[in-house]
């Protein structure tokens, strides 16, 4: 005797045999699981890294081919740091760039999918307004052909609302 569901649309008995059900059931069971293995393995940025006296500017490299991020920041604060060893596996990234910082005259900041990088006394790495001076913006804007644009607006990014310059 073979069992089979049954499975009635507009009231008309339709049989469906159980082992199309099983395959329904295996196959949602199978893509719940990849689904959920595939979001947790996007908020769990890890890098593994091997070296001994590597510059700053290839474990950077190595953290951008790993996890995606670009790293922001001036060419002279990675000529200051000194080489670093280390030997890590499957470590978090913020503990990775904690270690790898730790003696450097660098500090960083995550943001979106950038990892902006500081020297220690830069005031740009504080959160105070008022430890950044302000930096007057001067200049023209023009359309391809060079003439003026008038009306047009300038955005400071962070500072609200547009300044106009016409």
């Amino acid at each position: 005797m073979q069992k089979t569901a049954y499975w009635s649309r507009w009231d008309l008995p339709c049989r469906l045999p159980t082992k199309i059900v099983r395959i329904m059931k295996l196959t949602c069971a199978l893509l719940l699981a990849i689904f959920l293995h595939v979001s947790a393995s996007t908020y769990s940025q890890s890098v593994t890294f091997s070296g001994r006296e590597v510059p700053l500017k290839r474990v950077f490299a190595t953290i951008k081919k790993q996890t995606g991020y670009v790293i922001w920041g001036k060419s002279e604060l990675l000529q200051q740091a000194v080489p670093v060893s280390a030997s890590v596996q499957n470590m978090p990234l913020l503990s990775f760039l904690d270690l790898i910082l730790k003696d450097q005259p660098l500090q960083y900041k995550i943001a979106d999918n950038t990892i902006f990088l500081y020297g220690k006394n830069d005031p740009a790495a504080t959160n105070d307004p008022q430890a950044v001076q302000e930096t007057p913006v001067t200049g023209r804007i023009t359309d391809s052909t060079g003439m003026p644009l008038i009306g047009a607006s300038v955005v400071i990014v962070g500072a609200g609302d547009p300044l106009s310059q016409t």
